[in-house]
C-alpha cells in the first residue's frame, strides 16, 4: 500500500497538490520533462499521458516482482540447525541453502505464470459479449479455479506456498465481475458466484480427492483388465492395491480433509479483503489502467463496486461460519 501511494505521488499528485495551478501535470516534479527516447533532448510535455501509462506500468510490474521475492524470502525462511552453530566459520549447509533456494525460485516462477495466465483472463473479460454471459464466465472460472489449483498444487508441494498463488486468481475472479452489463448484474453475478462457493466448499472440495482416487483406481483396474485380456496380467499387483486402498481409507480418517477446508477458507478471505483495495487501485489510475473504462463504468459510478465490496465483508464473514459449522456436521470433521 505504501509503495501505491508513492507511485500516486510521483505520477498523479498534481491531481491532489495542484489541481488549480496545474490540472494537467505539465509542471509536477521532474517526470514531465524527461524524456521517452535515448534520442529525445527533452521530454515533450503532448506526451505526458503515453508516459504516465508507461510508468505506471512498469511501477506496478516493479512492485509486483519485489513482493514476491520478499514473500518467497518470508514463506521459506532461512533453517540453520543446531549442529551448524558448532561448525567452523565459513562452512555453509550447502544442501539446505540450496533446498530454500530452489522452494522460493519455484514459488517466484509459479507466481509469475500465474500473473500470466491471469492477464488472459483479464483480457478475456475486456470482450464485448463479456457481460453478456457473465453467469456462464463466472461458472468456468470457478471450475477453471479446481483445474489450475491442481497444477499449482503439484508444482509447488506444499498447500502453504501454493496458498498465496491461488489468492490472486481469487482476486482477479473478483474483479471480472465488474464487468457485468450493469450494477444489477454485479451483485446478481455475486449471488452465482456465491453459491458456487456453497457447493464448492460444501461438495466439491471435500469429496475432490475422493473423486479423484476413484479416477485413479478405475483408471488402473482398467488397464489391469486390458493386459488380462491380451495375456500378461501381473498377480502381483492385486496384493498392492488392496494395501493401496486400505492406506488410502486410513489417510481420509486425518485431519487433512479439515486441513485443506480452512486453507481454501483462507485463501477466499484474502481475497475478499484485498478486493475494496484492488477496486481503490483501478479508480485512482483509471487513465492508466483503464479496466473501468473498457467495462463502460463510469468514474462516479464505482463508489458504489467499491462500497458493496466493503460492506459485503461482515456478512460473508457470518456466512462463512455457517458453511464451516455444516462441513463438521455434513462431514463428521472434529
Amino acid at each position: 500500500r505504501v509503495a501505491t501511494a508513492a507511485v500516486f505521488w510521483l505520477l498523479k499528485g498534481f491531481s491532489v497538490f495542484t489541481l488549480e495551478t496545474d490540472p494537467t501535470g505539465r509542471n509536477w516534479l521532474f517526470l514531465p520533462s524527461l524524456s521517452l527516447q535515448y534520442s529525445d533532448a527533452r521530454g515533450d510535455p503532448d506526451d505526458l499521458f503515453i508516459s504516465q501509462q508507461g510508468r505506471a506500468g512498469l511501477s506496478f510490474v516493479t512492485i509486483g516482482i519485489v513482493s514476491m521475492y520478499y514473500t518467497a524470502k518470508a514463506f521459506v525462511p532461512d533453517r540453520t540447525s543446531s549442529a551448524q552453530h558448532d561448525m567452523p566459520r565459513g562452512y555453509y549447509d550447502l544442501g539446505a541453502r540450496e533446498v530454500n533456494s530452489w522452494k522460493r525460485s519455484n514459488l517466484i516462477y509459479s507466481s509469475i505464470l500465474m500473473g500470466l495466465f491471469l492477464v488472459i483472463i483479464m483480457e478475456w473479460s475486456f470482450w464485448p459479449s463479456f457481460g453478456v454471459y457473465i453467469w456462464e464466465a463466472i461458472i468456468l472460472m470457478k471450475i477453471l479455479s479446481i483445474i489450475v489449483g491442481a497444477i499449482v498444487d503439484a508444482q509447488i508441494g506444499d498447500n502453504l506456498l501454493s496458498a498465496p498463488v491461488m489468492t490472486a486468481m481469487g482476486l482477479v475472479q473478483g474483479i471480472v465481475t465488474m464487468s457485468s452489463k450493469d450494477f444489477m448484474d454485479f451483485l446478481l453475478s455475486y449471488i452465482v458466484g456465491f453459491g458456487f462457493l456453497i457447493l464448492e466448499r460444501m461438495y466439491i472440495g471435500p469429496l475432490q480427492s475422493n473423486a479423484f482416487n476413484w479416477l485413479h483406481s478405475a483408471v488402473v483396474k482398467a488397464i489391469e483388465r486390458l493386459k488380462e485380456v491380451l495375456g500378461r496380467a501381473d498377480k502381483t499387483r492385486s496384493s498392492d492395491g488392496d494395501g493401496n486402498q486400505i492406506s488410502g481409507e486410513e489417510a481420509t480418517e486425518t485431519l487433512e480433509p479439515l486441513i485443506g477446508s480452512f486453507a481454501s477458507y483462507s485463501c477466499d478471505t484474502l481475497s475478499l479483503l484485498y478486493t475494496p483495495f484492488i477496486m481503490i487501485v483501478v479508480v485512482v489510475f483509471r487513465d492508466e489502467a483503464e479496466i473501468t473504462k473498457l467495462y463502460g463504468i463510469k468514474e462516479s459510478d464505482m463508489e458504489f463496486y467499491v462500497l458493496f465490496a466493503l460492506a459485503i465483508i461482515p456478512f460473508q464473514f457470518i456466512a462463512d461460519m455457517f458453511l464451516q459449522n455444516a462441513l463438521e456436521l455434513l462431514h463428521g470433521w472434529k
